[in-house]
């Protein structure tokens, strides 16, 4: 499977992680903008839609997030935070499902 995550920030549009075999997701929760991760326990953080939350408002109003646990086809996990949009899809590139935590 390939992930697909959008982006709203550092001039970038998307990021796709391909060879994944398994994705778990979590319940959507509310994400500090301006917390740290422990890079032990989080691969991956995306956080652009707080961080456009809190320049538009000026301040650190907090966004919903999604956490994706991704078993890759090497066996080894990844563990992702994003408060995007992200799409799962299949080797082909065709979408399976769209996960949406906030949309702009």
């Amino acid at each position: 499977m390939i992930l697909k995550i959008e982006r709203y920030e550092q001039g970038q549009d998307w990021w796709m992680l391909d060879d994944i075999k398994k994705i778990g997701k979590s319940k959507p929760f509310i994400t500090d903008p301006i917390k740290d991760y422990d890079a032990a326990t989080v691969d991956v953080v995306i956080l652009d839609y707080s961080v456009l939350l809190a320049a538009e408002n000026g301040s650190t109003n907090s966004a919903e997030s999604i956490r994706l646990i991704c078993r890759l086809s090497n066996g080894e996990e990844l563990s992702i935070i994003f408060d995007t949009v992200a799409y799962i899809l299949n080797d082909n590139g065709k979408t399976i499902e769209k996960l949406v935590a906030n949309y702009r």
